[in-house]
């Protein structure tokens, strides 16, 4: 916190050089407007005498005027700078806006913008008052006729004590611009400015949210019924109405099943072109792109648009869009915009004197260049840019690293050259010095670099002292500069680096920092906050900076929230009524809801589900009417927790019926082969409907049932289930002698053999040849009959059991695989 020369001092200043004048009305103005006539003058309109009239007021120390919607003056600036909002959001300490120019703050009005406390008030004169609001702009409030400014309040009202008269009606509340409203104290003497929040405007004397204010946090909720909508680019916020059973928790509308709002759908069928939209947070709705469409997503609001061109084209020379483009020096190519979602044409310039080529490939740069003569560039001599080539006869020659060495550390950086016309020259610099105007600190002095890249000795600031201000470099050097700033209140304490590593800091002393530096016990960390009143402070080694909050780490529930002491000590945790404990960022902490009450969601470990195939969770949770989560229950017998396919939580169910949002993984309700002939699903309440057999001549398919399809046997024997049992147990022709040989003993063979009858086997009996028809085989010996079981040949192969018999032939092997729903199919 700095000290502020008192306004009066700079009112009478600018009174002696003839800058403030009054009753110059020359021009009738209307009561509140202000003007920039240069970037140090303010003008505003006030009431007057006779009517209103003009008022010119100088800007204080560090402040300049800018015009509505943050334009300097070309008077008063070198420059007119598009607009970089800058919003100090009510942080006193919040980076000063040095140099208006450069760095400007979006106002609604002309007004005169610096450094300042948001609600801070100061005297004009005795008939104008002025208010900080946030981004550090001045908003100009004149008294009303009859009041006077209080010097010591700053603010407008009338004299008090015996005979005094009432300015206002106490509570009364009006607005004294656009940004601030003024609230009338208990004593109806004295109006009391107000500022209004960012994005907030003042309306009959309240702050209301400015529909129309550039937004770039994102959502909101306005209530717990009401979410803006941040459209972006300047565009404002949509009120969002949480219509029927959805409450506004975080930033969207939110039901028991989904928020208010639609997204981009990916899939292996659709790709991103599906639009998946929440409706009244209790159903999804599905909309597919049209063809040659994308779907874009913006925000919590997505749609389809066409796709605009082809990543997979290489680059193109020139615009084929726009002919008159120069096609050496720009071009065109196709590329997927992490903003919009969907591929799209940029144009893009061959700087330098490189042209652009046509034989670049796909994600290749076109432009291409040959050096010229003398000219040099940064290249790799042993590691990232750590050497100089130097272009002869047009061919880049050898690299000269920067580190021939063992110390590896210098860089290559373009050195300083004052002649534009000159080529490119480099030198090898330290890390530190690869950056303009770079510097380094060593204990509160500055090393500033050398042109040629080197770091000079340590020395003094002029003025100030040195601090660090960058990231540490490879040479583990941070870069630093003289804090010229020495404005402060005595007994103000701040660290030297105030970034919790350096244990130094020094003291404020008559009006400005000490350059005598003292250490924290112990060499413990410095930290810079501020106390109550604004003024600034070191916090050393372990603690809290006070007031701040934080979620209390030793509580169970996650509902305590501590506050820190004055003694830099966190304080006795206290429970959120709502919600749970939430940290902001490292000094604070909220109580937010972590639920939507009455919503549920799984927990506990996974379980295997009743169908012995799919996963859900052991346990289920219910959201608590205080936004919290209750303790998780059990989920009893087979049931388990599980989630439809759109993420609604069904709680414990035994499987996911027809009527669940979504579905299974697949879209379906599930279903499983209890056996090879029936099928068993899901019904409507959750829960297994009985099992359905299957029609004839078919199967059930889908895990975990699993059937053997028919084989033919070496006979020609169909047999309908190809097990070993049933393979081994159908018919066959035994073997009998035939010319002294052993043979099937059939028809066919006897005849091959020149024999008519079968002899030699085990069993006496009828020898015919031309026995009857059996085992689908003509004319076998009716006493060789047997069956394949007498054999041990390799027909089937021995594995696990499979389908419900052992040993399934391997090549006639059906049904299976991942298949999370069952159906009956023919054979």
């Amino acid at each position: 916190m700095f000290a502020r020369l008192p306004l009066s001092t700079l009112l009478l200043g600018a009174l002696a050089l003839g800058l403030m004048t009054e009753g110059c009305s020359e021009e009738p103005c209307a009561l509140g407007a202000t003007e920039c006539p240069t970037s140090g003058l303010l003008r505003a309109c006030v009431p007057g005498t006779d009517g209103n009239e003009w008022l010119v007021m100088a800007c204080g120390p560090g402040e300049s005027c800018i015009g509505a919607g943050g334009e300097v003056p070309v008077s008063g600036a070198t420059t007119s700078t598009p607009v970089d909002t800058a919003d100090a959001g009510g942080d006193a300490s919040a980076t000063p806006v040095n140099s208006p120019a450069e760095t400007l703050t979006t106002t609604a009005v002309a007004a005169c913008v610096g450094t300042c406390a948001v609600g801070q008030t100061e005297c004009v004169n005795d008939a104008t008052s002025r208010v900080c609001t946030a981004g550090g702009v001045w908003s100009v409030d004149p008294c009303s006729v009859g009041e006077a400014c209080n010097a010591t309040t700053g603010v407008c009202g009338v004299s008090s004590g015996s005979g005094a008269v009432d300015t206002c009606t106490p509570a009364e509340a009006t607005c004294a611009t656009d940004t601030v409203r003024k609230v009338c104290d208990v004593d109806g003497t004295a109006w009391v400015p107000v500022p209004c929040p960012l994005n907030s405007i003042c309306t009959d004397g309240a702050c209301v949210v400015d529909l129309d204010s550039s937004c770039d946090d994102g959502n909101r909720c306005l209530d717990n019924k009401t979410s803006l909508r941040c459209l972006g680019e300047g565009g404002g916020f949509e009120q969002v109405d949480c219509v029927g059973d959805t409450y506004c928790v975080g930033q969207q509308c939110q039901g028991s099943l989904c928020a208010l709002g639609s997204t981009c759908g990916a899939d292996s069928d659709s790709g991103n072109a599906q639009v998946i939209t929440c409706v009244d947070g209790e159903s999804f709705s599905y909309t597919e792109c049209a063809a040659g469409d994308r779907c874009r997503p913006v925000g919590d609001h997505a749609f389809c648009e066409p796709i605009k061109c082809d990543t997979t084209v290489p680059v193109e020379c020139g615009d084929p869009s726009d002919p008159s483009v120069d096609d050496e020096k720009f071009f065109t190519q196709c590329v997927f915009s992490s903003t919009s979602g969907v591929p799209e044409i940029v144009v893009g310039e061959c700087l330098g004197d490189t042209i652009c080529t046509s034989n670049a490939g796909i994600g290749q740069s076109p432009c291409r260049q040959e050096c010229t003569d003398g000219e040099q560039m940064c290249d790799s001599a042993i590691g990232a840019l750590d050497g100089i080539s130097t272009c002869l006869d047009g061919q880049w020659g050898p690299v000269e690293s920067c580190n021939p060495g063992v110390d590896a550390r210098k860089i290559c950086v373009l050195a300083e050259n004052e002649d534009p016309a000159a080529l490119a020259q480099y030198t090898c610099a330290e890390p530190i010095c690869a950056t303009t105007e770079a510097a380094t600190c060593e204990g509160g002095q500055i090393r500033r670099c050398l042109p040629d890249g080197s770091l000079g000795a340590a020395e003094a600031c002029e003025i100030g002292f040195c601090e660090n201000t960058g990231v540490v470099q490879e040479d583990g050097l941070t870069q630093g500069t003289c804090n010229e700033d020495l404005a402060c209140t005595d007994g103000e304490e701040m660290c030297i680096s105030g970034n919790g590593i350096d244990s130094r800091y020094t003291v404020c002393v008559n009006g400005e920092w000490s350059r005598e530096f003292s250490a924290c016990p112990e060499g413990g960390a410095c930290d810079d906050y501020e106390d109550d009143e604004e003024l600034a402070k070191k916090l050393c080694g372990e603690g809290c900076i006070p007031n701040s909050r934080r979620c209390d780490p030793d509580s169970g529930d996650g509902k305590g929230v501590q506050t820190c002491s004055a003694a830099n000590e966190w304080g006795t945790a206290a429970d959120c009524t709502t919600g749970i404990c939430d940290n902001v960022g490292s000094e604070d902490a909220v109580c937010v809801m972590d639920c939507v009450p009455g919503t549920l969601r799984c927990a506990g470990a996974a379980k295997l589900s009743s169908d012995s195939v799919k996963t859900g969770t052991a346990a289920t949770q219910t959201c608590q009417a205080d936004g919290s989560w209750a303790d998780s229950v059990d989920c009893e017998g087979a049931t388990t927790c599980r989630s439809s396919a759109s993420g609604a939580f069904l709680g414990c169910i035994e499987c996911i019926g027809p009527d669940a949002p979504g579905g299974n993984e697949d879209n379906e309700a599930d279903s499983y082969c209890p056996d090879v002939n029936s099928v068993r699903s899901c019904g409507a309440d959750n829960t297994w409907l009985d099992a359905v057999t299957c029609p004839t001549d078919t199967v059930c398919e889908g895990e975990p049932a699993q059937v053997c399809t028919s084989c033919t046997g070496p006979d020609g024997v169909t047999i309908d289930a190809c097990t070993n049992t049933a393979y081994m147990a159908a018919p066959a022709c035994g073997w009998c002698w035939m010319g002294g040989s052993s043979f099937l003993c059939t028809a066919a063979n006897a005849a091959a053999q020149g024999v008519t009858d079968c002899t030699g086997i085990d069993t006496p009996g009828s020898n015919t040849a031309s026995g009857t028809d059996w085992g689908g085989t003509a004319g076998c010996c009716e006493n060789a009959q047997t069956t394949y079981g007498v054999f041990s040949g390799p027909w089937c192969l021995t594995h696990d059991a499979w389908g419900g018999e052992a040993d399934c032939c391997d090549a006639n092997q059906t049904g299976g695989g991942n298949q999370t729903v069952a159906e009956c199919l023919p054979l």
